[in-house]
């Protein structure tokens, strides 16, 4: 009680607000729209490695007072496969960076006031899809985050968290769940919603449903879908609604629906089972959300199959896509790497493979 009381006390000294948590990306899901196992912090490496991934997409999340952070939590990606638990030393940076200034070396991003917090060596959990975030880092002071409210260098609104790391020892790949940036105008995200498709036999594997976007041109959003491994020669729809119901009837489809019906687009199957292709995908289209706002689609392929015996229905079930969709908008997210040493001078600088984080 002691404890609290006096970090109470000093947040309230400077101004801080004490926020309960945040995401980045803000009001993220349970699934970013990518993975990455080795491309890490926390692969083995013999000069160590050095990580800076920096995000922008928090700046307007402080008010005037700021966030005060206490910790940093990542997360497994839900689809994939565990990870072993390891060792690491680790070394974590935070500062404000300046967003369109990024360069390729490492230093230079820092605003001046940067925050280094050597951690130590650090036990990083088993992962398993769909843990949420257990790969948590506490910090041993509170950082103070002002975002869009840095008054003293407006440019540095980003939030810029690095990692250190060296003498891992336990495991290579790690599974970490990710939401890429963009460096065009970018129109949301879409992801694999349950993974659960039925199985058409012959097939093995199963009713597959692969998206495409969203994307924009000419101020039109379009989102795609096709299918693979679905009754061959048949007839259907593509359900496109604005809920997930999330329920298979009791066992009377072979996998649970996953998009209401609330608009629904006849479909045909070829004579592999295929609906669509990657060339000429199934495609929905409207005009462009206006900034600011969103809207949340559910995607599903429900084709005839006369196979299917009672008490099932006959019919056969893709599995789904979730499609978020916003305004058109860049995604301010970047990583700065180094796999050769965890005190690298310079690295390479990507929008893809930042993950998804937590601040407390």
């Amino acid at each position: 009680m002691p404890l609290r009381l006096s970090l109470c006390s000093c947040l309230a000294a400077t101004g801080l607000a004490a926020q309960g948590r945040f995401t980045s990306p803000p009001g993220i899901g349970n699934d970013g729209d990518s993975v990455v196992s080795s491309l890490q912090p926390f692969n083995t490496s013999s000069g160590g490695r050095r990580f800076q991934y920096v995000v922008d997409d928090v700046r307007s999340i402080p008010g005037p007072g700021g966030e005060a952070l206490s910790s940093v939590a990542l997360r497994p990606d839900p689809a994939a496969p565990t990870s072993a638990a390891r060792t690491a030393n680790v070394t974590l940076v935070l500062d404000h960076a300046d967003f369109a200034a990024l360069s390729t070396t490492f230093a230079t991003n820092y605003s001046g006031f940067e925050k280094t917090h050597p951690l130590g060596v650090v036990n990083l959990p088993a992962t398993v899809g769909g843990a949420g975030f257990l790969v948590t880092f506490p910090l041993p002071v509170v950082f103070a985050y002002f975002g869009a409210n840095n008054v003293t260098q407006p440019n540095h609104t980003a939030l810029l968290v690095e990692f250190q790391t060296s003498s891992v020892v336990g495991g290579t790949n790690y599974s970490l769940d990710c939401v890429d940036g963009t460096t065009s105008v970018s129109v949301g995200r879409s992801t694999y919603l349950g993974l659960q498709p039925c199985v058409v036999p012959p097939n093995v594997g199963g009713f597959d449903i692969i998206k495409h976007g969203p994307s924009t041109s000419a101020g039109l959003t379009t989102l795609g879908q096709h299918a693979l491994r679905g009754p061959a020669n048949s007839f259907g729809v593509l359900a496109v609604g604005a809920n997930d119901p999330d329920t298979d009837f009791n066992g009377r489809l072979c996998t649970p629906l996953r998009a209401s019906l609330d608009l629904a687009v006849p479909v045909t199957s070829d004579a592999l089972g295929a609906v669509g292709s990657f060339a000429a995908p199934y495609v929905l289209s409207f005009p462009d959300l206006t900034a600011g706002a969103g809207v949340t689609l559910f995607t599903q392929f429900a084709v005839f199959d006369a196979a299917r015996a009672a008490p099932q229905l006959q019919v056969s079930l893709s599995d789904a896509v979730q499609f978020d969709v916003t305004g058109p908008a860049t995604v301010d997210r970047r990583l700065l790497y180094s796999t050769s040493s965890a005190s690298a001078p310079t690295g390479a600088l990507i929008a893809t493979f930042v993950p998804v984080m937590r601040f407390n």
